[in-house]
């Protein structure tokens, strides 16, 4: 079977996936107020494997990782804003059997 990719949306902190997995790309999207997204290898406390911030003057930001950034253990999202309405949307590359996602 064929891997893809197959994004999933938060609005606040937490685990997208509980396993290992590859990201290939996120976009983030500030509400009110700017925001800084870490994503983490493991849990709330995990090693921040990348960051990435987005002010709501400037709009959204996106990036796409070749190849795919892996996450060892699982991928930990923590969103950070003063605001409301920040959304973070994650596309994993996986087999298109999988359902946890």
């Amino acid at each position: 079977m064929m891997d893809y990719s197959k994004p999933k949306r938060l609005t606040s902190s937490g685990h997208v996936v509980e396993r290992s997995c590859v990201m290939s790309n996120f976009s983030i999207k500030p509400g009110s107020d700017d925001v800084i997204v870490f994503f983490r290898d493991g849990e709330s406390d995990g090693t921040v494997v990348w960051s990435a911030e987005a002010d709501n003057a400037s709009g959204s930001h996106a990036e796409s990782f070749v190849p795919p950034m892996r996450f060892a253990n699982k991928l930990y999202v923590e969103i950070q804003t003063s605001g409301n309405n920040a959304n973070v949307s994650v596309a994993l590359v996986e087999p298109a059997s999988t359902t946890d996602i």
